[in-house]
């Protein structure tokens, strides 16, 4: 039986993962070389807008669809978070956040070595960079989609459907799991180490506290912060970008000393059903989707370096 929900819970992951890739590339082997009438232009950015919100709706649509009649945790207290808490887990997460966007970059620099040689290194950094309004979407919609859509959309998804499912299994192996299923469904280098360590964070928090709207809300401030500096990227005068950007790393270090003042205070409960099979990496790994899960976010991740 065991065997069988995790079985579910991994082709759940899967197939959004497969989803979620066909529609982000797919279009990209389709010629879009027609001219558009005028009117149309006008509405591209807005259609582009919506479509990013129906992406969100479908993946979230399937997982549910997927998860629905699988075993949760009932009765668990939901708890309010304190204004100084929240405050320092934002912070805590924006310097998480800036230590795994370095080692994202140098492997994404490391594989767009391997592929691309040093003259476009440039190129695709910034290509990969995920506040650069992508198709024709423009900045102001851009920054809706990374500061409230985004956050609430893959908060129900990771740390409300995918996570509650998960946690009969125990703790640690839900918010593992969970955490870096959300990183790899980024499906961008410069992305997958810092969302998958932020995955982790949400996961412990929602163990926590039982409360999505504490992670949307943690999520959000973190995305917002990044999305300030968004307007004055295309700028000529960097005075404002520099003291955003300033503002942002001297949160960042201080969220990293409240993040290694507190992580001996993490505490996870042990699985909460009595299983015929072991919760081992065995279960976890060796089922219908967590590999094949795995091999398609990264193949994905090169490839859409590889492209660019």
């Amino acid at each position: 039986m065991e065997k069988k929900a995790f079985g579910l819970i991994s082709l759940s992951v899967l197939t959004t993962g497969i989803f979620w890739a066909a529609v982000s590339y797919l279009p990209g082997f389709i010629d879009f070389s027609l001219e558009l009438p005028e009117k149309l232009k006008k509405l591209n950015p807005y259609a582009s807008f919506c479509s990013s919100i129906l992406m969100y709706l479908i993946a979230t649509l399937m997982l549910f669809l997927f998860l629905k009649k699988l075993p949760k945790l009932n009765g668990e207290p939901k708890r309010k978070m304190k204004v100084l808490e929240f405050l320092g887990w934002a912070c805590a997460m924006r310097g998480v956040a800036m230590m795994l966007a370095l080692v994202g970059a140098l492997f994404l620099v490391i594989v767009a070595l391997c592929i691309k040689g040093p003259s476009k290194i440039m190129d695709i950094v910034s290509g990969m960079n995920p506040l650069v309004p992508r198709g024709s979407t423009t900045m102001v919609l851009n920054i809706i989609l990374i500061s409230v859509i985004a956050p609430v959309m893959e908060e129900l998804m990771f740390r409300r459907l995918l996570l509650d499912v998960l946690r009969p299994f125990g703790d640690l192996v839900a918010i593992l799991y969970s955490g870096i299923a959300f990183g790899l469904l980024h499906m961008n280098l410069s992305q997958i180490f810092y969302a998958a360590g932020l995955g982790l964070m949400l996961g412990y928090i929602m163990v926590k506290t039982n409360n999505i709207y504490c992670c949307m809300g943690l999520h959000a401030s973190l995305n917002i912060m990044t999305a300030l500096a968004l307007p004055f990227f295309d700028k000529k005068t960097s005075q404002s970008l520099l003291f955003i950007l300033g503002s942002i790393i001297a949160l960042s270090i201080a969220g990293i000393i409240l993040f290694f003042i507190n992580i001996r205070r993490v505490s996870l409960e042990k699985a909460k059903f009595r299983f015929s099979v072991p919760v081992n990496a065995k279960l976890v790994l060796l089922n219908l989707g967590t590999i094949p899960y795995a091999v398609l976010c990264l193949a994905v991740s090169v490839y859409a370096i590889y492209i660019l």
